[in-house]
């Protein structure tokens, strides 16, 4: 199949059909013939397995509308708060940084953008919006650059957690955060109580999976300084979209009483590279988290008090889990190196 757009088209032109989180879905015609892709903020990695935007029609009635999508301000105003759950049910996880709605919060459903093309890869084709009108009539002149590709990407991430034995006691390695904004997992504002696994973060579109490990070890401080022997366990990849609200959709209740959706379930893809230390007399230290902004502290504390704490305001112990998900993680690693 071939690529739908060539390196230097110019005056190119689309509808934004649907939105979500830092991406957005653009309908184009070209000599009167549909075509459906995403724009995304961030460049793919190779783990998304996107392509560039394909030369394969869409019949006027397959076209992706939304059937009642929100408004810009009724989506700004739902984006930002502090809400748990979706209306329909499913986990929205509080409040998002405005930046990360469609493309840098400037870009959402019903506005038309107006593109170049600067390059093609086999990933992405990576384009520069010129100009964008506005769903309010209003007209927002730009050069913002972006990455389209055929369908919207799914997640990527890495976790690299690291335990160690300590009489009798299975220890997990976490990190405190501190955010300007609550993570997606945070159920109000954000503050040092909110922990995660030390040694997590995406896939950036020019690293595989092992260079994405080693640099999120590096940068939260996952590092050990220790030159012993230390086991490594790769847990199956998982590839469960639930995990990870801001890949999925998104409904809330517009100003006019009815429910409005939009975004869509794009999937992810989790690579998880354990580190354990086996049974030691003390706890191996650690080097300092690069990132001075994200990790406040990191420190070592049994597994089983990490798999205890609740989100539940009622019950929790002071402590709350950045990323729901890394109770998963820890709760298999935990079983895997039982086996060893």
């Amino acid at each position: 199949m071939a690529n739908l757009f060539e390196k230097g088209q110019t005056n190119l032109k689309g509808e934004v059909i649907n939105a979500g989180y830092n991406f957005v879905l653009i309908l184009v015609q070209i000599l009167g013939v549909n075509y459906v892709f995403s724009v995304e903020t961030y460049p793919q990695s190779d783990s998304q397995e996107t392509k560039p935007p394909q030369q394969i029609p869409v019949a006027e009635e397959d076209i992706p509308y939304l059937s009642n999508p929100p408004t810009k301000k009724e989506a700004q105003a739902y984006w930002t708060s502090n809400t748990e759950t979706n209306k329909d049910g499913t986990r929205k996880g509080g409040m998002f940084g405005l930046n990360n709605l469609g493309l840098c919060g400037k870009i959402f459903i019903g506005d038309v953008v107006h593109f170049s093309v600067l390059e093609n890869t086999h990933k992405n084709t990576i384009v520069q919006i010129n100009t964008i009108d506005h769903a309010d009539g209003t007209l927002d002149a730009c050069c913002m650059k972006a990455y389209a590709c055929q369908t919207p990407s799914r997640q990527a991430v890495v976790d690299t957690p690291n335990f160690c034995m300590l009489n009798t006691i299975m220890y997990v390695f976490v990190i405190a955060r501190g955010l300007i904004t609550p993570s997606v997992d945070y159920p109000s504002t954000a503050d040092t109580k909110s922990i995660a696994l030390a040694g997590g973060g995406f896939i950036n579109g020019n690293q595989n999976v092992q260079q994405a490990h080693d640099a999120e070890t590096e940068e939260e401080g996952a590092k050990a300084k220790t030159s012993q022997v230390i086991h490594t366990v790769n847990l199956p990849q998982r590839t469960d979209g639930t995990e990870e609200p801001r890949y999925c959709t998104f409904s809330l209740i517009g100003e006019d009483g009815t429910v409005k959706t939009f975004g869509m379930d794009r999937g992810r893809i989790n690579n998880v590279q354990t580190r354990y230390f086996g049974n030691q007399d003390e706890l191996p230290i650690m080097y300092k988290a690069t990132d001075k902004v994200e990790v406040l502290a990191g420190f070592w504390i049994p597994a089983k008090e990490f798999l205890a704490i609740t989100n539940n305001p009622a019950t929790t112990s002071g402590r709350y889990v950045a990323w729901i998900a890394h109770q998963r993680i820890v709760q298999e690693a935990v079983e895997e190196i039982s086996k060893m």
